[in-house]
């Protein structure tokens, strides 16, 4: 089935054939020898697609961050941190082909964020009253 490897090492986005095994997906979400030990699923609000991450992420000795921006009027930016996969998912909850595309990288995905308190803050005061 039709999938995307978020791979913010390479900073791009690519299409691959995924089996549907849910246990590869510890391998791919792999960065630089760094192995998840349990992963998340972020909802994508159109269609019926998830971004795999790992669920220790920010906790992971090695971190190649990157943000997903929904750019919906109500939406912060979601901070990540390593490999993702984008995998679509049917009415059942089975997975499924994604519907997004690699144009996820241009339109949505910014490579690298500061995690200092002060760029924190700096972004919410810029944000104020866009709500």
């Amino acid at each position: 089935m039709r999938a995307l490897l978020i791979d913010p090492i390479e900073q791009k986005v690519s299409e691959f054939d995924y089996d549907g095994d849910s246990s590869k997906i510890y391998e791919l979400l792999e960065t630089s020898g760094h192995r998840p030990r349990f992963f998340d699923v972020i909802s994508i609000p159109w269609g019926m697609d998830g971004i795999y991450v790992d669920d220790e992420g920010l906790y992971a000795p090695i971190q190649y961050r990157w943000s997903f921006h929904a750019k919906t009027h109500y939406s912060e930016p979601i901070r990540l941190v390593n490999r993702a996969l984008v995998i679509g998912c049917d009415d059942h909850g089975n997975s499924d082909d994604c519907t997004s595309g690699v144009e996820l990288g241009e339109n949505n995905i910014t490579w690298g964020w500061d995690f200092s308190l002060e760029a924190s803050r700096s972004t919410r005061s810029a944000n104020k009253g866009n709500i």
